[in-house]
């Protein structure tokens, strides 16, 4: 397997408060980046990966549109000074922002299948370990400062796709400065200072130590990327590098970094599988179109660029989908004709690999469950916008108080 040690290469952080940006699961997006280092709570592969270039060729439907274009911009001076519970709301603008000025809107959108990026990720921030920021702060193992918000959220917004892997600026350091040393007791990765984690093991016991980052091919917990040095992420249970340029890629390696797509086995940009115009040719799976239009299929391994069908209308199979972002196209195989179908939602059937759940939902065990906060009923991690599933209700994963 090639890959290049990107530690060392984006070394922002002197103290390590939130992580590496990457962290995901499976579940409304089958791929594999969703995280942040805001997101430090050991996510599994998830919201958002460098999409596959046939990752939506069986269903989906085109992504809801985004927030503004100026989310992750500085606060309007007009507003209040923003608290440690704004936090994950004004993060998760910026993460989306810098993702978006990396791989462009409509790139973005595919890779969150449907999910608006911000909305998710404010979601997952709140019901994720960093919700409980505010804990740490009134505990007395971490410090907020309000004053240094708006150039962290300027400096994430700069990382453009550094933003995947890298450990955070010093300006978010500051933003939540973690007051325990290495060797101390923890509840949280925030509360750690310099660059460590909160170090709960396999069974995440309470309280934890806080501990060094593991560096590659160092043994990892809970896919959590938030032990892993920078520009690695913890994936197949050691932390490891996104693939670059070149790079070998596939189900059983980490992803390629953001603007990369993995095809035929190796990292490629965007701009070369994304290129096919109005009426070329492309494949369904590996040369693809550019952003507004999709591959439609003529049969089962060729396709023909085309505009998107309107809602209810004629489709057939696309890479990605051609229908509108609440629907997918029904045909049974590539050259078919068939309808731009609503997508289920709560409680109907799906199939995870050919017919999607509508945005806010994910696919378990082939039926559709709405994604729930914190408290409310579930029977499976991926329910969660936790992504932890504890005695049947949503949780924080691996909560823990001094």
């Amino acid at each position: 397997m090639i890959r290049r040690n990107l530690h060392g290469l984006r070394q922002f952080a002197v103290l390590s408060i939130f992580g590496s940006l990457l962290g995901c699961t499976v579940g409304e997006v089958d791929h594999d980046f969703d995280g942040s280092f805001f997101d430090r709570d050991g996510g599994t592969a998830g919201d958002g990966a460098a999409p596959g270039p046939d990752a939506a060729v069986d269903g989906g439907g085109e992504p809801n549109a985004m927030a503004d274009d100026d989310a992750g911009a500085d606060p309007d001076p007009g507003d209040s000074a923003p608290t440690v519970e704004d936090l994950p709301r004004l993060f998760a603008d910026a993460y989306c922002a810098a993702l978006e000025d990396c791989m462009g809107q409509e790139l973005l959108l595919r890779t969150f299948s449907g999910n608006d990026c911000r909305g998710l990720r404010q979601s997952r921030l709140e019901n994720g370990e960093f919700g409980r920021a505010g804990n740490s702060v009134a505990a007395g193992l971490a410090s907020f400062s309000a004053a240094d918000v708006d150039d962290c959220l300027a400096d994430i917004r700069a990382l453009g796709c550094d933003a995947v892997a890298a450990r955070e600026p010093v300006s978010c350091e500051l933003t939540l400065l973690g007051l325990a040393d290495l060797g101390a007791d923890c509840t949280a990765h925030h509360d750690c200072s310099g660059d460590a984690f909160c170090d709960k093991g396999t069974a995440a016991t309470c309280p934890g130590t806080c501990s060094a980052l593991r560096a590659q091919d160092d043994t990892c917990n809970n896919n959590d990327n938030a032990e892993c040095e920078d520009g690695l992420v913890c994936f197949d249970g050691s932390c490891q590098p996104l693939g670059e340029l070149g790079d070998d890629c596939g189900d059983i390696m980490p992803a390629c970094s953001p603007g990369l797509v993995c095809q035929a086995g190796i990292c490629e940009s965007n701009a070369v599988v994304y290129a096919g115009a109005l009426d070329d040719a492309c494949t369904p799976g590996s040369d693809l179109c550019q952003p507004g239009l999709y591959c439609r299929s003529d049969s089962a391994d060729t396709g023909t660029c085309a505009e998107a069908a309107a809602e209810g209308g004629g489709c057939r199979r696309a890479s990605p989908d051609m229908c509108p972002a609440h629907q997918y196209c029904d045909a049974s195989t590539g050259g078919e004709d068939g309808l731009c179908t609503d997508l289920p939602v709560d409680a109907e059937g799906c199939l995870a690999r050919t017919v999607q759940c509508a945005p806010g939902h994910t696919c378990v065990a082939d039926i559709c469950y709405r994604l729930k906060d914190n408290g409310e009923s579930c029977d499976a991690d991926s329910e969660c916008y936790s992504r932890f599933c504890d005695a049947f209700i949503c949780s924080t994963p691996r909560a823990c108080t001094l």
